[in-house]
């Protein structure tokens, strides 16, 4: 049993959390707390349960007894917001985008705020309107990065409407699983059977082996002072995106408990969705698609694997303004 202390900025429970079944959570609130909302998923966005507290006092001690626990479950993660608002600040309804939000906000230890409003992600924006896309002008969004490859951006192209202000920069960014650039063709193809945590591991790599001066430059140039609010994604907004993302947050000295929690925020909004629309196409071919789920989700490995490289790069090539 593991005892951590998590926030999201500043420590206010200790969580234990178990990876054997049918077991409750012990919460103990560390201070004063309004209200508490305490959201149980597993990494892979699977299963997923939010359970609400009000007007706790320093040391009350409870039970969350979460039906998320189960046998299949290596791991529980656990999301926990003190302030109701921390979530809803950063997740920002997009019709067409589930997985859109802002990635700042954060506070660092002995460092400035990272500022909201200023640095945004998102999965692919081929379902966005034009009403969508004024939405994203009045944010003050002023750069679209797009890191998809151009296949993928045949299949759901970006369409900014000529009279908005919105400058589109494409820099594409390709992560391989047994050489496919698209794991979905293998797979549909009877070539691969199965993605494991470990070939999500080694996509990572390959990225950041083989395109890391475009994640470089693309951080480089949100992180750039003088120009107005950027985002960036590609077609799920998870692991270019994810990785672009860690790295301006690294930039801004954001700790790794935060920027692993705005990562593992894609399970929670994209991963059940896009699992429940590819299903059918699974079954029809035989396929069960639970051996292909660490592909639809933000694998807590792949990012923890590489943090420290992370780490390392974002202190060599980049400086947050």
């Amino acid at each position: 049993m593991r005892n951590t202390n998590q926030s999201d900025s500043n420590c206010f429970v200790s969580i234990e959390d178990t990876p054997l079944a049918n077991t409750d959570i012990s919460v103990v609130a560390l201070r004063d707390l309004p209200s508490l909302s305490i959201a149980v998923c597993d990494i892979y966005g699977t299963q997923f349960e939010t359970f609400s507290y009000e007007s706790l006092s320093a040391g009350d001690n409870f039970a969350v007894a979460s039906k998320s626990v189960g046998p299949n479950h290596a791991i529980v993660k656990l999301s926990v917001e003190a302030d109701r608002s921390s979530y809803a600040k950063r997740v920002l309804r997009l019709e067409g985008a589930d997985n859109f939000r802002d990635f700042g906000g954060y506070q660092p230890p002995e460092r400035v705020q990272m500022p909201l409003r200023r640095y945004f992600r998102s999965e692919n924006l081929g379902g966005i309107t034009p009403d969508g896309f004024r939405a994203l002008e009045s944010l003050g969004i002023e750069r679209i990065f797009d890191l998809r490859r151009g296949d993928e951006i045949a299949l759901a192209p970006t369409l900014i409407p000529d009279s908005l202000n919105i400058e589109l920069i494409n820099v594409p960014i390709s992560g391989q699983i047994f050489g496919f650039d698209d794991a979905l063709v293998g797979a549909f193809s009877n070539v691969i059977d199965q993605i494991t945590i470990t070939n999500m591991v080694d996509m990572y790599d390959f990225i950041l082996d083989n395109y890391l001066d475009e994640l470089v430059s693309v951080a480089s140039q949100i992180l750039a002072p003088a120009r107005g609010a950027s985002l960036v994604h590609c077609t799920a907004g998870k692991d270019r995106t994810g990785l672009v993302a860690a790295l301006v947050q690294l930039a801004h000295g954001v700790t790794k408990q935060d920027i692993y929690y705005d990562y593992l925020l894609s399970n929670r909004l994209r991963t059940p969705g896009r699992i429940a629309t590819l299903r059918p196409q699974f079954e029809r071919r035989g396929l069960d698609i639970s051996k292909f789920k660490y592909y639809f989700s933000a694998p807590f490995q792949a990012l923890d694997e590489n943090f420290d490289r992370l780490t390392e790069i974002a202190t060599k090539h980049l400086v947050a303004p």
